[in-house]
């Protein structure tokens, strides 16, 4: 089993085969191609960056505990990637198609982020941080236990919504924006909420406080008369918030 564990490797196109398995212990590894997962990549601590490519997980397992930079990633062929470290797309996409993200800890940072054809967002710990769309249509699943979803809103505000959404914690900066654009959609939040966003404005659908425990719920000051904040507002939880 070939392992990483210092200095600094550079190559063109990292490929893992069938049942190989690739270890990072430390150092630094830096790809200018594409890297393409149908084994493991197991990431305990050290740096994993891609220039100008794409990270494919089809049907392999990838593992980062250290830190990993890089551009779009897909998860196909119920692929699974594992993040408890610091996982940053540079402002590109993370796709789900199939497949699975587990976020155990660390943040997640990324422009977008599409689930497709059952694809699965599941999170337990850390941050995940959406600069621009969360898109997660009806078939699949995205669900927030522990942690918090931090709207950063820094590439154009937006969210897109069908079905239930599961968040624990949810912050919306100043330029972040939770659209619902469907009387059907609902948003359930465990946790607490934030919004530090004047101009949220979101005429449909259900936010639905849903909690065993107190929540607190804190927002910028009154909007303007024009804006509707939230098209439907439910507290179901017993303790208050």
């Amino acid at each position: 089993m070939p392992t990483i564990s210092a200095g600094d490797f550079s190559v063109r196109k990292l490929t893992i085969a069938p049942s190989a398995e690739l270890t990072q212990t430390g150092g630094s590894l830096t790809t200018t191609g594409d890297i393409t997962i149908f084994g493991s990549f197991i990431q305990s601590s050290g740096m994993l960056t891609t220039n100008r490519s794409q990270t494919d997980i089809e049907g392999g397992y990838m593992l980062i505990g250290g830190t990993f930079s890089g551009n779009d990633l897909n998860v196909t062929l119920n692929g699974t990637i594992n993040v408890s470290g610091i996982f940053t797309t540079n402002g590109n996409k993370i796709i789900i198609n199939a497949g699975t993200f587990l976020q155990s800890g660390g943040i997640v940072s990324t422009k977008d982020i599409e689930l497709i054809n059952g694809g699965a967002y599941n999170q337990t710990s850390g941050e995940l941080q959406i600069a621009h769309d969360l898109k997660i249509p009806t078939g699949t699943t995205f669900t927030s236990t522990e942690g918090t979803v931090r709207f950063i809103g820094n590439q154009g505000g937006g969210a897109d919504y069908s079905g239930n959404v599961q968040f624990y914690d949810v912050i919306i900066d100043v330029g972040g924006k939770l659209s619902m654009n469907k009387d059907s959609d609902n948003i359930l939040i465990a946790g607490n909420f934030i919004n530090y966003n004047p101009n949220l404005d979101n005429t449909k659908g259900t936010v639905l406080f849903n909690g065993t425990s107190p929540q607190t719920i804190s927002s910028v000051s009154t909007p303007p008369s024009s804006i509707t904040t939230f098209g439907n507002l439910v507290v179901s939880n017993s303790a208050g918030v």
